[in-house]
């Protein structure tokens, strides 16, 4: 998996789905800062998630309460809360 992936990215391939296969393959592998990091361009891309990401993604539930991952977890929110807004939606929070 992380072979193929990383041949997407050596091709220039980038989307919100292979951000989160490589955040999700790091996590399982113990490489934190690789699977943040991933994770993190995954959410800056775009992907909304559940407003706890590890709710919906088990992989990252050993991290919670890691600073880096609620930082990106609020840019997550951020995010959904400004389509929301112009929705004309009331703001999720955790």
């Amino acid at each position: 998996l992380a072979s193929a992936n990383q041949t997407s990215f050596s091709q220039g391939m980038r989307s919100q789905n292979l951000f989160m296969s490589m955040a999700t393959y790091y996590a399982m592998a113990g490489a934190v800062d690789k699977a943040l990091s991933h994770l993190g361009e995954a959410i800056d891309s775009g992907l909304i998630t559940s407003a706890q990401i590890s709710e919906e993604w088990p992989f990252f539930r050993e991290l919670d309460g890691n600073a880096e991952l609620e930082a990106i977890q609020q840019r997550m929110l951020e995010n959904l809360n400004r389509e929301r807004a112009l929705l004309g939606l009331e703001p999720v929070a955790t």
